[in-house]
């Protein structure tokens, strides 16, 4: 867990939201099994990625913050770009209502540029692992020339992990640094929240609230 979901953890736990150890937890980094009307689906959108493998990877890598029922996803700079947008326009999407659809595709358009001073360089940009699913990358933070294969292997596992609530009947919460919530001090973004370094209850009840307006319950 890095030093910003540990001070969402901490907010949370301020405002009474513990830590969970249900169906979450019993999965693991397990792969998941995709149902065959949504495999071909799926497969079209890392072709779209430029996916190279015959079949897709399916593992999706740890989650952010595993609560009782459902998980927390808590997007930073590197997960908004081209390559994530690419993804959201799925219709896989349209059986995903509390999924904060039409608010990702703006970030993923307005704040490339954020992504690209975060993740334009080094292990940020490519890998071997990533040019082995996703081909060579382009020069660094060349977004025209091949792009880069990282972004293109993330976009893709945050995918795989939107589509667990149609899969496994859990629920996965995303919220972004972007996002803004309200507090007694007014109005702030996730971010600005999570840089204070003694989180207060009210800093949790808004964040508590921004979770809760995501969920069907």
């Amino acid at each position: 867990m890095g030093k910003i979901q540990k001070q969402l953890q901490a907010c949370l736990r301020a405002a009474g939201l513990g830590e969970g150890r249900g169906v979450s937890k019993k999965l693991g980094q397990a792969a998941i099994q995709i149902e065959a009307e949504l495999k071909a689906e799926v497969h079209r959108v890392y072709r779209k990625l430029g996916g190279l493998l015959e079949a897709f990877p399916t593992r999706r890598g740890k989650w952010d913050l595993e609560c009782d029922g459902f998980v927390i996803e808590l997007d930073e700079a590197q997960h908004f770009n081209r390559s994530r947008r690419t993804t959201l326009d799925s219709a896989i999407y349209q059986a995903l209502p509390l999924f904060p659809l039409n608010l990702w595709r703006e970030y993923c358009a307005d704040r490339e540029r954020d992504c690209l001073s975060k993740a334009g360089y080094g292990g940020w940009w490519t890998n071997s692992s990533c040019e082995r699913q996703f081909g060579p990358a382009g020069e660094k933070g060349d977004l025209d020339s091949g792009g880069s294969p990282r972004w293109k292997q993330r976009a893709f596992y945050d995918f795989l992990k939107d589509l667990h609530p149609l899969i496994c009947g859990f629920e996965v919460v995303r919220i972004s640094i972007y996002d803004i919530v309200a507090g007694s001090t007014g109005h702030r973004t996730v971010g600005q929240v999570l840089k204070v370094r003694d989180p207060s209850r009210d800093d949790g009840g808004a964040l508590k609230r921004l979770i809760e307006s995501r969920r069907s319950v």
